[in-house]
């Protein structure tokens, strides 16, 4: 694992685990190969499996995948077969991924940041980077039996390179005013 893929790990585990009073949340990661790059699932999630409501009134979780393949750029001009396939793989990576991390929302809009890794120092504009993600997107909405509309998007360029590029989904939903008593499940 490169640098920067290790900071990529160490941001998502300390970003969605951690202490909850004195109550400790625990955390669970999961890795698995899939067409060669890694995809890394980072969640928060008790002992039975489920996510934990968590201080602030949050709940959600955290995915790491791969940076999105050239053909599904908004900018490029490629066949329509090899885009068809990659998009097809992304969204199904994007909810194989968001299964295995066992997010869950409730009702209300749901926030999802989108922090990129680029796999090496060119320019990139921030909207393309978050068109290129559309399977991500409408893959997790499937995972969460949502539809994408309740999504409300943030999108941010990290100053580190990862070798192989990746992208941070973070997913937080706001949980209603006493629902979150203490912090327990």
């Amino acid at each position: 694992m490169d640098r920067a893929s290790q900071i990529i790990q160490d941001q998502a585990v300390s970003g969605c685990a951690g202490n909850c009073g004195d109550r400790a949340v625990p955390e669970r990661s999961c890795d698995a190969a899939c067409a060669g790059q890694e995809l890394a699932v980072v969640a928060a999630s008790g002992t039975d499996g489920a996510v934990p409501l968590r201080c602030g009134g949050l709940a959600g979780g955290v995915m790491l995948l791969p940076w999105p393949d050239r053909v599904v750029s908004p900018n490029a001009r490629t066949h329509w077969a090899p885009k068809a396939r990659a998009t097809k793989r992304m969204r199904h990576d994007a909810a194989w991924s968001a299964k295995q991390a066992q997010i869950s929302v409730g009702d209300g809009p749901i926030h999802v940041i989108l922090t990129f890794y680029p796999p090496d120092k060119r320019r990139r504009d921030l909207d393309g980077c978050i068109s290129s993600c559309k399977a991500y997107l409408d893959g997790l909405a499937d995972a969460l039996g949502v539809d994408d509309s309740r999504f409300t998007l943030s999108a941010r360029m990290a100053a580190v390179c990862s070798a192989d590029g990746g992208v941070k989904i973070e997913v937080r939903q706001q949980i209603p005013n006493g629902a979150d008593k203490g912090c327990e499940v």
